[in-house]
């Protein structure tokens, strides 16, 4: 089995002064694209190919693993070989992510890549890599010191410290490939009110349906988003606290699910739960998710056999009247609803759901 192709697309945030580069799907966009739930990031360069992350490793490749220091609001990229999944590098930062594999910066550069350099900016916290040729050096001049480069040039206070190793070049006339089809739901859930000691473990369950013609429906969930380490990570995206916030009650990142065409006048609908984890079983809270799925299907079912369109009260109750504990023994709460309704979406290219929760149930 051939491995995979994937862009690494480079996120700049001026309010924090943070280079973040990424290969997740959820953070797929064309350059100049600002997302308001990315918290200001703005992504303005694809670095290359990484191989996927969740295809075979291919020979004379390392490992690309991603980390963040809540403490610096920083991001960076390393195949360092030292640095491990479940280390904390000083001062805080945790592995967030395997983003893929690049080609082995110890070896002669293959055909049809770049390298990408990692420089550090002490002044600022920011680790930043790029394959940018004007943020580089020559390959055949570095002189390495176990796995640092000892003779890296300093550019406009950064000091570039490391060769990650090679990507493959990505041709941008392709990256409508690798987003079609796809669409992102952002979200952003705060906690106002902390019971349990303080040990809130939220998660978020959304079901999303295109409709016009024929429907689709698909349901996902981001897994408990704390883990009460002072670092928030969720598969449903990436957490990624703004300085000065409160990182057990705040919690932002994306769902990418499918955005099939949709025959004419299509529709989107929107609805997404909020859930406290207490006690339920892993079995419970999968059957849960398909009950909240199988309510909105309903609803769906019953408006377009009538001839109309589904309305975003009838959403909201359907979303509601899902109740969490209907196993006896299912100890997790609803927090909250939010629901949307989206006419023509394939030209509505941003919509927004701010409805406020319907419960505030709590355990």
């Amino acid at each position: 089995m051939s491995s995979r192709e994937i862009p690494l697309f480079s996120w700049w945030s001026a309010a924090r002064k943070d280079n973040f580069a990424t290969t997740d799907r959820a953070w797929a966009a064309a350059p100049g694209t600002s997302i308001e739930a990315h918290d200001g990031y703005t992504m303005y360069r694809i670095e290359g190919a990484l191989f996927a992350p969740d295809d075979p490793q291919p020979g004379g490749t390392v490992r690309v693993s991603r980390f963040y220091s809540p403490s610096r609001g920083d991001n960076f990229l390393t195949t360092d070989p030292r640095h491990l999944p479940g280390d904390i590098l000083a001062p805080d930062y945790h592995h967030s992510r395997h983003e893929g594999y690049l080609y082995d910066p110890k070896r002669p550069q293959p055909t049809g890549t770049v390298p990408i350099f990692s420089w550090w900016n002490s002044d600022r916290g920011d680790n930043f890599a790029t394959s940018n040729p004007d943020w580089s050096m020559p390959v055949g001049e570095i002189e390495w010191a176990g796995e640092h480069v000892s003779n890296g040039p300093v550019r406009e206070g950064y000091r570039l410290y490391r060769l990650e190793g090679f990507a493959k070049t990505f041709d941008l006339d392709t990256l409508d490939d690798f987003v079609r089809d796809r669409m992102k739901v952002c979200y952003k859930l705060i906690i106002d009110i902390h019971e349990d000691n303080n040990r809130d473990d939220p998660r978020l369950d959304l079901v999303v349906a295109s409709f016009g013609g024929y429907y689709q429906i698909e349901a996902h969930t981001t897994g408990t988003l704390a883990n009460h380490s002072g670092l928030d990570i969720g598969s449903g995206g990436s957490i990624l606290p703004l300085p000065g916030e409160d990182v057990r009650n705040t919690y932002r990142g994306c769902f990418d699910v499918e955005h099939p065409a949709n025959g004419a006048d299509p529709h989107l609908a929107l609805a997404i739960r909020a859930v406290d984890e207490d006690n339920s079983s892993d079995e419970n809270r999968g059957k849960d998710l398909n009950y909240f799925k199988r309510g909105i299907r309903n609803a769906l079912e019953r408006a377009t056999s009538g001839g109309v369109i589904l309305t975003e009260p009838v959403l909201q109750s359907a979303a509601g009247e899902e109740l969490i504990d209907r196993f006896g023994r299912d100890d997790d709460d609803k927090i909250g609803v939010a629901v949307a309704v989206i006419a023509d979406c394939y030209r509505q290219s941003v919509a927004v759901c701010r409805t406020p929760p319907s419960e505030t149930t709590r355990g």
